[in-house]
């Protein structure tokens, strides 16, 4: 399990702006934990569940699900090409990672390292809201004697700003960008970076072919100080249409395929296929939902 990154864990979202909600008691118990590993795919169901609760009709959930949709979208930051003369390199190429700052809230994201190579694919995705108005992308040469290296930057225009691209080609296919990098010293043109913000449906479909890659989309700043947790409701009935879940497809290992059923109380014992196991837990949880289906997985590790 060393690779897995992320387990969603019921469904919780890290945002500061939405209600904080007690989760649902049903067959399964009280089946929510705290725990950042809501899919962006689940955004819709829960709008339209909270539309229901509140005795809303189907349209008005309907719409409801399309604006949460809409509220939000997946800043990527993908190929990137330095040129030779712009690295702190002598004898090898660059170590490049990326750092992308979002404003105003200043939230910070780091992407792996690509090692020894001028040019790659960082891969780095995260969530940022409509109140975002732009992202600092800065472009580093890791060096592990001196301070890493600033390449080069750019800003990007996001969602609240009039600069970033219509609205229905965010929400539809994404806006894509190959952006130029400068430095602070006004050199320019020191290389490329690729990015594209999506949102709505097609920040569903994107959500969902990253989690099948064993990308993480990522929801939580660098430092881990700015995000504050909200749990939410959801049916404990047609679970599967409320969890994301690894399946047929996905990179996740088959092992962790599925939605697990934890009963650590041991109240359904004993089983038919172990009659002879044994409850010895003397701490336990309530029963509880386990799934795999937002989470990084790196084979290699």
């Amino acid at each position: 399990m060393k690779g897995l990154n992320l387990l969603a864990l019921c469904a919780v979202y890290g945002a500061s702006t939405w209600a904080h909600e007690q989760c649902t008691s049903g067959p399964l118990g009280d089946e929510c934990a705290d725990e950042a590993g809501l899919s962006l795919l689940q955004f819709g169901r829960q709008a339209a569940a909270r539309g229901r609760a509140a005795g809303h009709s189907h349209s008005n959930a309907t719409e409801g699900a399309t604006d949460a949709l809409n509220e939000w979208a997946i800043l990527s930051i993908t190929h990137y090409h330095v040129k030779e003369e712009h690295t702190n390199d002598w004898f090898s190429h660059a170590d490049v990672y990326a750092r992308v700052k979002v404003h105003p809230s200043g939230k910070g994201y780091a992407s792996k390292m690509i090692v020894n190579k001028n040019k790659g694919n960082v891969d780095l995705h995260l969530y940022v809201p409509r109140s975002a108005t732009s992202a600092t992308i800065d472009l580093y040469d890791q060096d592990d004697v001196f301070s890493d290296y600033l390449m080069g930057s750019v800003n990007l225009p996001l969602l609240n700003s009039p600069n970033c691209c219509a609205q229905s080609q965010v929400g539809d296919t994404g806006c894509d960008y190959k952006l130029s990098m400068h430095r602070a010293d006004g050199t320019r043109d020191i290389g490329t970076v690729s990015a594209s913000v999506i949102s709505g449906k097609g920040m569903q479909t994107r959500a969902r072919e990253l989690n099948y890659r064993g990308v993480l989309v990522l929801f939580e700043d660098i430092t881990r100080t700015k995000d504050t947790m909200a749990s939410f409701s959801i049916k404990s009935v047609d679970i599967e249409q409320e969890l994301s879940y690894a399946r047929a497809g996905s990179v996740i290992p088959e092992s962790f395929h599925g939605i697990f059923w934890m009963d650590q109380r041991g109240v359904h014992l004993p089983l038919p296929s172990d009659p002879g196991y044994k409850h010895v837990c003397n701490v336990s949880a309530t029963e509880i939902l386990v799934s795999y289906g937002a989470g990084g997985w790196n084979p290699e590790t």
